[in-house]
């Protein structure tokens, strides 16, 4: 034992460089995953905050559709010029970070409005084929409140992913449309019983 000391236990000074260096692996392994975590909800939120814009402010135009069609004055039962329209999805925001940020059921939902609102305007079209102007009035009105709806349910479901802010309107927005909807859906049924008898 002379010069160096005590003898080296170089199993136990290997080992302890090993665990150091594994320690501090899964440490910058854990930081990147972590970093890299943090950025993808951001990127997500970024998005949602897009969208949510986007279906909220569908929403407004389609909760607004109803009172258009009870303002226009028609000019007969097959004035369809006079009878509003059901209002165009805009196109959804290009953003490759953000959409694989979203749940995978949000992203599916907000993919697929568009289709949901084109399929709406075939039926609308198909009752102007085989009704007439007052038919058209009550299905626009119909599906405007259901795909109005349908918009504030999904921007409400990125709100509450993301944690953000509650939409407040400034008037009763979507209790005003549900209850329209059922009155319509109500008359419907009623028509639909008395057809029957």
């Amino acid at each position: 034992m002379s010069g160096a000391g005590a003898a080296v236990n170089w199993w136990l000074e290997g080992g302890k460089i090993l665990a150091n260096g594994v320690v501090a692996g899964a440490v910058v392994f854990s930081l990147g995953v972590w970093r890299d975590r943090r950025a993808r909800r951001r990127a997500g939120r970024a998005l949602a905050s897009k969208l949510i814009d986007l279906f909220e402010r569908y929403a407004t135009d389609c909760a607004d559709v109803p009172h258009q069609n009870a303002a226009s004055q028609m000019d007969g039962p097959y004035d369809f010029a006079a009878v509003a329209r059901l209002p165009d999805f805009p196109e959804l925001p290009e953003d490759p970070s953000g959409w694989p940020a979203l749940d995978r059921h949000l992203d599916i939902d907000a993919r697929t409005f568009a289709t949901t609102v084109k399929h709406a305007r075939e039926m609308i079209n198909a009752t102007a084929e085989h009704g007439d102007a007052i038919d058209m009035a009550v299905e626009t009105n119909k599906l405007a409140l259901q795909r109005g709806l349908a918009a504030l349910d999904l921007a409400k479901r990125l709100r509450r992913h993301f944690r953000l802010k509650a939409f407040d309107p400034p008037w009763p927005m979507e209790a005003g449309m549900k209850e329209q909807l059922e009155r319509i859906l109500a008359r419907e049924a009623r028509s639909a019983s008395s057809a029957t008898d």
